[in-house]
C-alpha cells in the first residue's frame, strides 16, 4: 500500500500527525520522531545517565512505533507517549549496572562528561519516590499542564496539584540538606 505523506505545518498540532503515522504514513512518523525528541530527552535525562539517554529514546520510538495503532484519542498522544518514556527510562534502570543504578547516582558522576548541575539535580531526584519524581519531572521538565499529568498519571487535576505541592517540598528539604545541591 502505497502512502502518500501528510503535508503537515510545523505550527501545527501532533493530532493530523497521528491519524497519518496510524495510517501507515511513514513521512508522518517521522515527523512526529522529530517533534517529540525534544520533549522526550526532558523525560529521560533527570533519571539516566547521559549515556542510557538515546538507548531510552530509541527504545521509546520502537514502542511508539508498534503501539501507535491502539491509540484511541490522538490528541491524548503527548501524554500516551510521555508514560512510554517514563517506564521505558525505568525499565532500563532496573537492566542497567548496579554501578548506573539512579540511586547510585547519589554518590559521584558515573559519567564525567555530564554537567554537575544535572548530575546534582538527578541525585536529589533519585532520593524522592518514584511518584514525587514523576509529577516534578513532568511539570518542572515538560511543563505538562495538571490535566496532562493526571492523563499520564492516572489521577485527578486536584491530586496532582497536591502531590506536585508535597513533591517540592520534599525535593527543597533534599536540596537544603546536601551541601552539593546548595548552590543551585
Amino acid at each position: 500500500m502505497q502512502v502518500t505523506s501528510v503535508n503537515y505545518r510545523p505550527d501545527g498540532n501532533l493530532e493530523v500527525l497521528v491519524k497519518a503515522a496510524q495510517q501507515g504514513d511513514r513521512g508522518a512518523f517521522e515527523q512526529l520522531v522529530g517533534r517529540t525528541h525534544k520533549m522526550l530527552r526532558k523525560v529521560a535525562l533527570p533519571l539516566l545517565p547521559a549515556s542510557q539517554v538515546e538507548d531510552a529514546l530509541q527504545e521509546t520510538y520502537v514502542l511508539m512505533f508498534q503501539k501507535l495503532h491502539y491509540l484511541k484519542e490522538p490528541l491524548a498522544f503527548r501524554s500516551w507517549l510521555s508514560r512510554i518514556a517514563l517506564s521505558t527510562c525505568y525499565d532500563l534502570l532496573r537492566k542497567a549496572k548496579p554501578s548506573e543504578t539512579l540511586s547510585d547516582l547519589r554518590g559521584e558522576a558515573v559519567h564525567p562528561e555530564e554537567p554537575l548541575d544535572v548530575v546534582a539535580i538527578r541525585r536529589a531526584l533519585a532520593k524522592l519516590k518514584k511518584k514525587d519524581r514523576n509529577i516534578l519531572i513532568l511539570r518542572e521538565y515538560l511543563d505538562a499542564s495538571y490535566e496532562e499529568i493526571g492523563d499520564i498519571l492516572d489521577l485527578s487535576p486536584g491530586t496532582v496539584k497536591s502531590r506536585l505541592f508535597y513533591a517540592r517540598k520534599k525535593l527543597k528539604a533534599i536540596v537544603s540538606q546536601d551541601e552539593v545541591l546548595k548552590g543551585f
